[in-house]
């Protein structure tokens, strides 16, 4: 009888079975936190804040910078006494005058160096 219910507890016909499923394919995983490139990744170029007769000026100047929230830091430059206060290191003069735009901004003068892979640490 066609369309006939199966009686209680009578066997009911197999259906075929179904291939497993595939694993759903895993979302794309966040990308990964940029590890801080080596310097023979970074570029040649800075941005400066000054530069210091004195490493205590120097310092001095970082610590305002720092306080307005820029990572800044103190090096010299092979063949100069100098200090100097530096952000950054960019592959291209563009991306350090991109970068220099919130620190001139909030008021801080800049000029871009091209010097970074000379930087020593002060002293």
């Amino acid at each position: 009888a066609g369309g006939a219910p199966a009686p209680a507890g009578a066997p009911t016909p197999e259906a075929a079975p179904t291939p497993p499923a595939e694993p759903a394919a895993a979302p794309p995983a966040a990308p990964a936190p940029e590890a801080a490139p080596t310097p023979e990744a970074e570029g040649s170029f800075t941005v400066q804040f000054g530069a210091f007769s004195l490493e205590e000026g120097a310092r001095a100047h970082a610590a305002t910078l720092r306080s307005a929230g820029l990572e800044v830091r103190v090096v010299q430059v092979e063949g100069s006494p100098l200090s100097r206060v530096r952000m950054g290191a960019y592959v291209t003069r563009a991306q350090a005058e991109a970068a220099a735009r919130l620190p001139q901004d909030l008021g801080f003068e800049t000029v871009v160096g091209v010097d970074r892979e000379r930087e020593l640490p002060p002293g």
